[in-house]
């Protein structure tokens, strides 16, 4: 008698968005990564599929300073709407900065009926993330560390010919080297942390694993730095 084998797991794809909100002199920032996964191989003692993921970097939106906090709103669902034309089936996580001007936001994306989860994040100066029902609070030393790693694997990656990426790259060359200088703009970063560590929150098994080898590289993508 031959029992029924268990399915095998087939991780989905998703999409992350994270918008940075403007502080002070710095902009507000939108960066949207698609989530792939590829087979790459069997386990040997098992010989299921071995899945890697690719996170990709699809689009970086910076916007213009003193605008009205609803131009984001909508800029935002127009990413949605773009997003559903083409994969209508998929998840989709907005990882919202909820820090001062953003507690309002949080509530005006919730209210809008927008067709993504909305996960507010406040940036923090503490030692480790905690939870509560206003959402995540995790400190902008582990956003940072998280989007090293994941970028250093190989499997955070970008689409080349991105617009804003140059901005992108340099802020990042700063956020590796400890640059945190007050004047130097730092909102695409910002946006990609976000989306990044929210990411790796919905798929854990995408981070670096003690003694693993780097994650490959997919055909038409490129390391970010």
């Amino acid at each position: 008698m031959f029992l029924p084998q268990p399915k095998p797991h087939v991780p989905k794809p998703a999409w992350f968005l994270g918008l940075d909100l403007a502080q002070r002199q710095d902009f507000t920032a939108l960066a949207v990564l698609e989530l792939k996964w590829a087979i790459t191989g069997r386990d040997a003692a098992t010989w299921e599929h071995i899945w890697t993921p690719s996170l990709i970097v699809r689009a970086l939106d910076r916007y213009e300073l003193a605008q009205s906090y609803s131009t984001y709103t909508e800029a935002v669902e127009d990413r949605v709407l773009g997003i559903r034309q083409f994969e209508p089936e998929s998840k989709i996580h907005l990882a919202l900065d909820a820090a001062g001007p953003g507690a309002p936001i949080v509530d005006d994306f919730r209210n809008s009926g927008i067709d993504a989860s909305v996960h507010p994040i406040t940036i923090t100066g503490g030692a480790h993330p905690t939870h509560s029902t206003h959402g995540a609070n995790v400190p902008r030393r582990a956003l940072v560390t998280r989007t090293l790693l994941l970028m250093e694997q190989g499997t955070l990656q970008v689409q080349p010919g991105l617009e804003n990426w140059p901005a992108l790259r340099e802020e990042l060359l700063r956020l590796r080297a400890g640059d945190s200088h007050s004047k130097a703009h730092d909102d695409l970063a910002i946006a990609l942390t976000l989306a990044v560590w929210l990411a790796a929150v919905h798929s854990p098994e995408m981070l670096p694993k003690r003694n693993g080898k780097p994650q490959p590289i997919t055909a038409g993508t490129r390391r970010l730095l």
